[in-house]
């Protein structure tokens, strides 16, 4: 495959993939503290390695930060027990999720796509609050997310077997957050990025953005 690498002169991949491994280590570090404020300064950095112009950054980042603001919202009702107002919840990080979409120039749908997977994600590791967490339920919606993450990687690079090892690494690193390894997160992330634009041809751009 020809490689169609976009990188600067003086620039290394490795640079950039430990830059946006880095970043986004940050964002999901940043959003578990519930530290919004440097949540969306992450958002920034991440958004600057992909490429995205400049005088869409701050635009692009305070919706992400919202999407994951929200987000928290929705794990309340969950853990309440509203799966409706959770649902609504969801319903209106879509409408943002389109909205990326068309502030950073990519086609429709592709991270209005990944929010199926966060979503799965989400509801895999939810818990009700007094009753007892469902081992098959739990499982059903991690495969579904799987599943998802899949489908979206190959949507964006057209790449299958990229697409299984940023699928892996994507999971083993939601592995190492659940455990508040930040060290072997971000190493993990770095394998996955590396994964990621080896199957762009080593293209780096808005479209790779990870949320």
């Amino acid at each position: 495959m020809t490689s169609r690498s976009n990188l600067d002169s003086g620039e290394s991949l490795s640079d950039i993939v430990g830059l946006l491994a880095e970043s986004y280590t940050k964002v999901i570090m940043y959003h578990d503290l519930g530290d919004y404020e440097a949540l969306e300064k992450g958002n920034v950095s991440l958004l600057e390695a992909l490429r995205v112009p400049k005088e869409k950054i701050e635009q692009a980042s305070r919706i992400i930060t919202l999407m994951y603001k929200t987000s928290d919202e929705a794990d309340v009702q969950l853990g309440l027990g509203d799966s409706k107002k959770h649902d609504e919840l969801f319903g209106r990080i879509f409408d943002m999720a389109k909205e990326l979409d068309a502030v950073l120039g990519i086609s429709y749908g592709s991270v209005q796509d990944e929010i199926r997977w966060w979503y799965r994600y989400r509801l895999s590791r939810s818990k009700v609050k007094g009753k007892k967490p469902r081992r098959v339920s739990s499982f059903y919606h991690f495969v579904l997310a799987l599943f998802f993450i899949y489908v979206e990687h190959v949507r964006r690079i057209r790449n299958p077997i990229a697409s299984l090892k940023c699928t892996y690494w994507l999971a083993k690193a939601g592995r190492k957050h659940e455990k508040d390894d930040w060290t072997r997160t971000k190493s993990t992330l770095e394998r996955y990025w590396s994964a990621k634009i080896a199957g762009n041809s080593g293209k780096i751009e808005p479209m790779l953005i990870l949320v």
